[in-house]
């Protein structure tokens, strides 16, 4: 390395002691140069160059065995009603200060308070497991959307004709199949909800009234009707009374 940028770099790859992982190839779509380099100190780390991405570089995934992921330890619950609140109460304070100071120490100075702010109402909580909001096979068909949506992307800019139009009809279809898929594990998972909500009632009251109270919020909107049979109840007082009498 002749140039000031490349020992510099040299220096700091000796120094911390790490490795040069390559891609499968260029990295540039416009010339043969790597513009995206991966460094790290894991051994059996591989690379590979993605045939997808941005306008003007290939992206490079690593692998490795020996990276993984933990599904229990300790995990930052944030307040951010107390957040929101601290915030309102010091409105009119940064409001006066960025009238005193000039506008870079101001920004510094409300970007650290800020993050001062974060650190103290948040606090870890030790989880057993991770749980992700979708199944795996629901993420997997996500990424396969985002892998279409991309390829359709590209070539709209740069194609017409009958392989632009499969692509899109390609990309509808599974988008279309995304959504039911999603919309048919949610109503599956509420489902079961109302399952374990009734089971509850059969054993014991107070069980239910537990569940019920993490679906209905103060903010809940109120019940406006309520079809018992044939009849529809429309009055607020005989809807209480009618859901009163049957729990």
């Amino acid at each position: 390395m002749t140039d000031a940028r490349g020992n510099q770099l040299k220096k700091w790859i000796e120094k911390n002691n790490l490795l040069f992982i390559p891609g499968t190839k260029n990295s540039s779509k416009r010339s043969d140069r790597h513009i995206d380099l991966i460094f790290t100190n894991i051994e059996d780390a591989e690379a590979e160059t993605l045939n997808t991405g941005t306008r003007d570089h290939w992206p490079i995934v690593m692998k490795s065995d020996r990276i993984g992921f933990r599904t229990d330890g300790n995990f930052p619950v944030v307040n951010w009603t107390v957040f929101q609140i601290v915030l309102a109460l010091l409105q009119d304070f940064w409001t006066k200060e960025s009238e005193i100071q000039d506008a870079e120490n101001w920004y510094l100075n409300y970007t650290r308070f800020l993050s001062a702010l974060k650190n103290r109402v948040t606090k870890w909580s030790n989880r057993n497991r991770y749980r992700p909001s979708l199944p795996p096979y629901i993420v997997g068909m996500l990424k396969q959307v985002r892998r279409v949506r991309n390829k359709y992307y590209r070539e709209r800019k740069t194609n017409f004709g009958v392989e632009v139009e499969r692509t899109r009809l390609l990309l509808r279809t599974l988008t279309k199949q995304v959504k039911n898929e999603v919309y048919n594990y949610k109503s599956e998972r509420w489902n079961a909800f109302l399952s374990t909500i009734q089971e509850s009632h059969d054993r014991n009251g107070k069980h239910f009234w537990s569940h019920l109270s993490k679906i209905y919020k103060p903010k809940t909107l109120p019940i406006s009707k309520l079809k018992a049979g044939s009849i529809t109840i429309a009055h607020q007082q005989e809807i209480t009374n009618m859901l009163y009498s049957y729990y």
